[in-house]
């Protein structure tokens, strides 16, 4: 696998165009600096609010908290997790099968699909399928059907198939000759996948528009939507949620215009072959199965890392806001099947910040924010890991 695709590497220089950003220059990349648009200021009293949220966001005063309104940040700093409670209660009971790409540090084998039985704590199986090196994947509702991306033949562009979760009856659905493919996602209907791909000629792979966004049906009849990462798909599955470099994005699948920005990802743009950007592709979303709360972590903010979650108020138009942070470093993220549980993909930082170890699944319960170590994952390339699923 290429640099690029690593989701754990110690930070070096962003200027490389396939290696993680150094944390000086991942600072700036913010989700403590995402600002809604409706900020607006009616009296002194709000402009001494404003100036002290200045103060958060700059370091000047504690951590730092989300620029939104003043409203939203009170809610935050009401509700950011300063301490983790490993005590685990009687409510906290987490269930199911979760899902990862990994690959073992022995090199015994090439990137795989495992499972982990969270109620029984067994050991990870192996989900057999159709040779190659997958890369991402991801399941359908029901469990039965998986789509990912995996490579061929070396050197040949990777592509994206779907099939069923016994390992037969495989149908690749992409065709472009883009090398690098991956992260594809189920439409709700399951008629659509959506994924992103990425060529080292399209620019630095950490800003989002350096990716193509991709749709693609059953038979493989696929349309370059836009450039952006981590596309979602709304709950009509006419629109299309994406990242790009200065925020959220909504692509309109039936009309085809251009993208409409609907969230602001603010501060201090930094600037790579002249192109400026503030938000990156170490941003990951993921969405709750009802549709209603979006995670969004980014494993480079300041030295913790940080992943919040957010109320969707409406998809049409789209609307939410803040609702908790937490301080971990964090890269993906997927909800239980009732919602009421996160679990993460999260590591360290050690010697002084140019390292990462402990790598490993938690689980948080929203219900009495209890966090717990699930998985250690030592055994496996830090480089390459991906959690991608809960059933």
């Amino acid at each position: 696998m290429e640099d690029f695709q690593k989701q754990n590497s110690q930070p070096t220089n962003i200027q490389s165009t396939n290696v993680e950003p150094s944390p000086e220059v991942a600072e700036s990349v913010s989700l403590n600096n995402i600002k809604t648009k409706e900020i607006t200021i009616a009296s002194a009293v709000l402009i001494v609010a404003a100036l002290i949220g200045v103060l958060y966001l700059t370091g000047v005063l504690g951590d730092g908290y989300f620029g939104f309104s003043s409203v939203d940040r009170d809610r935050l700093a009401k509700n950011e997790q300063k301490g983790i409670d490993f005590v685990t209660t009687d409510s906290f009971s987490p269930t199911g099968t979760i899902y990862l790409t990994l690959v073992p540090t022995d090199g015994s084998v090439l990137s795989k699909v495992y499972t982990y039985d969270i109620d029984s704590s067994s050991s990870l199986n192996e989900i057999e399928l159709d040779g190659g090196e997958i890369v991402t994947s991801k399941l359908s509702k029901d469990g039965k059907k998986i789509v990912f991306a995996k490579n061929i033949e070396e050197n040949s562009p990777m592509q994206v198939f779907s099939g069923n979760t016994d390992g037969k009856l495989f149908n690749r659905v992409s065709n472009n000759q883009t090398q690098f493919k991956r992260e594809p996602v189920w439409s709700n209907d399951e008629k659509s996948i959506a994924y992103v791909a990425y060529d080292a000629s399209f620019g630095d792979s950490h800003l989002p528009e350096s990716w193509r966004v991709y749709v693609t049906d059953m038979s493989g009849d696929e349309i370059l939507v836009t450039e952006g990462y981590n596309p979602i798909f709304a709950p009509n599955d006419r629109n299309l949620l994406v990242l790009k470099n200065d925020g959220l994005y909504i692509y309109d699948l039936l009309e085809r215009k251009s993208p409409v920005k609907v969230w602001s990802v603010e501060g201090d743009a930094e600037e790579n072959s002249n192109v400026k950007y503030v938000a990156s592709s170490h941003m990951k979303l993921s969405l709750s199965n009802d549709k209603k709360t979006l995670a969004w972590s980014n494993h480079h903010e300041g030295e913790k890392g940080v992943i919040a979650f957010f109320d969707i108020l409406s998809w049409e138009p789209f609307s939410m806001k803040a609702k908790k942070k937490l301080n971990l470093r964090v890269t993906y993220s997927v909800f239980s099947p009732d919602d009421r549980y996160v679990a993460f993909q999260a590591s360290d930082l050690v010697a002084n910040g140019i390292a990462v170890a402990d790598p490993r699944i938690m689980v948080y319960g929203f219900e009495d924010s209890h966090l717990e170590n699930v998985l250690e994952l030592d055994g496996f390339n830090l480089d390459y890991q991906w959690l991608t699923d809960w059933r």
